[in-house]
């Protein structure tokens, strides 16, 4: 459920960088040519000099078109659990998830380290179905509405952890939002379900062989109980025209989720933060729904409370 509602890479999630640099045009243009990956990252370790925030939109811009999305109205995603001692600084925790420029790396991570917060409210069936969440997040409402989880059989080790579902997403008002309970959903069986407040931290990752970009958010979710959860999600964004894309390719999806999942529970599980917290991290198959509905046992010690 990771995104930027105001549109992921407009310029409110993203500034220009203060003053145009040539050079950096002139190596993502050699890129686009050549596809010589060792262009995009001499230009993006140049970028950085002065802008910490913006590449992805820069590299779609000198793309001469805007991000397009493949798999239809699917949501492609993958969750970690983390565990930590304390309040949570998400930026922090968000700041420590490195991908190092190489010359063969495979992602490249765009630190805008958004934040934000809002109160999502969930609606579906008693027996776990999730039918559609409304979000209040900055004075405007949204309308996610939710298809049944459909299950990977490619192989992939650790395809498990890798969710596809299918999602409208709208912005909308509390009367639209009881039109639709009253309507397509007055089936005796959908009801609210409950609500948390949710903390976030957000970043992107450009993939850097296939040109696709994936959403990365570390969220705080808090339950009325004040129980506590906080969790990692990756989700596929989109994709920038001019890189080699063999489009509609649900697996290199899998595998970039599946890549971005291993490196950071094996690089940084047990991690200790500059706060001196452990930061704990394990893989999850947890829907928020499934937080809020079912309830669980306090994870996180201390974390919560107000």
């Amino acid at each position: 459920m990771g995104g930027c509602y105001d549109s992921r890479y407009d310029s409110n999630c993203y500034q220009r960088p203060a003053r145009t640099v040539n050079q950096i045009e002139s190596l993502l243009e050699k890129f686009f040519s050549t596809h010589e990956r060792k262009h995009l990252f001499d230009a993006y370790r140049q970028y950085l000099v002065d802008n910490d925030q913006g590449f992805i939109r820069k590299v779609v811009e000198m793309s001469g078109s805007e991000i397009k999305k493949e798999f239809g109205d699917y949501e492609i995603e993958a969750k970690l659990e983390l565990s930590i001692t304390g309040k949570p600084n998400l930026t922090e925790i968000m700041d420590a998830f490195e991908f190092t420029p190489s010359p063969a790396a495979r992602f490249l991570k765009d630190a805008s380290n958004l934040e934000s917060s809002g109160i999502n409210h969930f609606f579906g069936t008693e027996n776990g179905e999730e039918r559609f969440v409304v979000i209040e997040k900055k004075g405007k409402w949204y309308l996610k509405e939710k298809g049944p989880r459909e299950p990977y059989n490619l192989g992939i080790p650790g395809e498990e952890y890798v969710m596809k579902r299918k999602e409208k997403r709208v912005e909308t008002d509390p009367l639209e939002v009881a039109k639709i309970a009253t309507g397509s959903y007055a089936d005796g069986k959908t009801s609210y379900i409950g609500g948390v407040s949710k903390n976030r931290a957000e970043a992107h990752l450009l993939q850097t062989v296939n040109g696709r970009i994936y959403s990365l958010t570390v969220d705080e979710l808090i339950r009325a109980d004040k129980s506590t959860m906080v969790q990692f999600e990756a989700e596929y964004a989109g994709y920038v025209p001019k890189f080699k894309t063999k489009l509609n390719d649900e697996r290199a999806a899998v595998e970039d989720l599946v890549a971005i999942l291993k490196q950071i529970v094996f690089l940084y599980n047990d991690l200790e933060l500059p706060g001196g917290q452990r930061l704990l991290i394990k893989p999850s198959q947890e829907r928020k729904f499934d937080f809020v509905s079912k309830g669980r046992p306090l994870q996180l010690v201390g974390a919560g409370k107000k």
